[in-house]
């Protein structure tokens, strides 16, 4: 429910009552985030503004940690990060979601709120979040190098049978020339 936000019309026009979920943390503690993009259309950009994630697992499997300052999230896929919290009490920071690989860009945002350990209520003011942090919606470059750092804690098997390709829907795929492509960008030629 992170970022969900309540509409008024077809046009995403948000109304009064719209509210960002808060995640309300203690200063120096580590906490894991789960995260799932529920999207079959889109995979999406998440930062935690002011903090640097440490991916820990990609879909259930424990990976060698990586640190990064944004993360793509595909359709389906499920990261777990930790987030060290250096934070001041007081201090708020967003955590901003972006549809990436469409032109239609939509923005989510929850909050990372610092509280004491014995007052939850404590809040803020929150600066506003500089969207351009995340990379732009058809850097694919961006997906491709962030995707292959990625190494599993186990060693994989020397042989493959199989190979599947799972496409969005706005990705081709010409089964002839075994070329997949995102628009006139080639991603894949094997």
């Amino acid at each position: 429910t992170a970022g969900q936000q309540y509409y008024t019309n077809k046009f995403d026009q948000c109304n009064n009552n719209c509210k960002y979920e808060i995640f309300n943390v203690t200063k120096n503690n580590i906490y894991i985030f789960k995260l799932i993009n529920p999207s079959p259309l889109s995979h999406m950009n998440i930062i935690f503004d002011k903090h640097i994630m440490i991916i820990i697992a990609i879909d259930g499997n424990n990976i060698q940690p990586i640190n990064v300052s944004s993360i793509d999230l595909h359709g389906g896929q499920r990261i777990d990060v930790q987030i060290i919290t250096n934070g001041n009490i007081g201090d708020q920071y967003y955590i901003s979601v972006q549809t990436r690989s469409r032109a239609g860009i939509r923005y989510g945002k929850a909050i990372l709120n610092y509280v004491s350990v014995n007052d939850t209520n404590i809040t803020s003011n929150i600066n506003e979040f500089d969207t351009t942090q995340h990379p732009k919606w058809d850097d694919f470059n961006y997906t491709t190098l962030q995707q292959n750092s990625f190494i599993g804690s186990t060693n994989p098997p020397n042989y493959v049978n199989n190979t599947f390709i799972l496409l969005s829907t706005q990705d081709r795929f010409d089964v002839h020339n075994n070329i997949y492509f995102n628009g006139d960008k080639n991603i894949y030629n094997n």
